[in-house]
């Protein structure tokens, strides 16, 4: 499927550590999905990216607006029945290994489960491709999880750039 636009691209200025990044967006993403178009939504973003010491690099405005815009494709995409925000799993595999971890967002939908994974990584196209491929072990995983646990299929496995605003389907 290659990589698709859900929502708009994050500005980020300056070279901030990204892992402080993704924690903050991922906040104000949970925040959207769970209670959209909050009025309070844009003090909730300041407050997080300053949590985080990102003043000097992200907007909150900017940052609501991704959350928005990201929100708004995934339930046009996906048209999900529910959606699990920060859902934990926990599967004891058959050779006797732990899989335990927290799946960003769980969706439900009429084609089955989709497990999506957000990730703050910059890059071209290409770029993208092979890094979303270092997180399909962590997919991997999830989806036996969550097919362990429902006894139903997951459809899809993705990888959200949020900084890009694209998400691209690794399994």
């Amino acid at each position: 499927e290659g990589l698709i636009k859900v929502g708009v691209p994050l500005p980020i200025k300056g070279t901030p550590e990204m892992n402080r990044v993704g924690q903050a967006v991922h906040g104000v993403i949970a925040l959207e999905m769970i209670h959209p178009d909050h009025p309070q939504a844009g003090t909730a973003a300041k407050r997080l990216i300053e949590i985080f010491a990102l003043a000097a690099h992200l907007s909150p405005d900017e940052t609501v607006a991704c959350a928005r815009s990201f929100r708004k494709q995934i339930f046009e995409k996906f048209q999900p029945e529910v959606t699990w925000i920060e859902h934990p799993v926990e599967h004891l595999r058959e050779n006797g290994q732990a899989v335990r971890g927290w799946i960003d967002l769980l969706i439900k939908t009429a084609k089955g489960w989709m497990v999506i994974d957000h990730k703050a990584h910059r890059g071209k196209e290409k770029e993208l491709e092979r890094e979303a491929l270092k997180y399909s072990g962590q997919l991997l995983a999830y989806k036996t999880a969550v097919e362990a646990a429902t006894a139903e299929k997951v459809a899809g496995c993705w990888i959200h750039f949020v900084v890009e605003g694209k998400m691209i389907r690794i399994l």
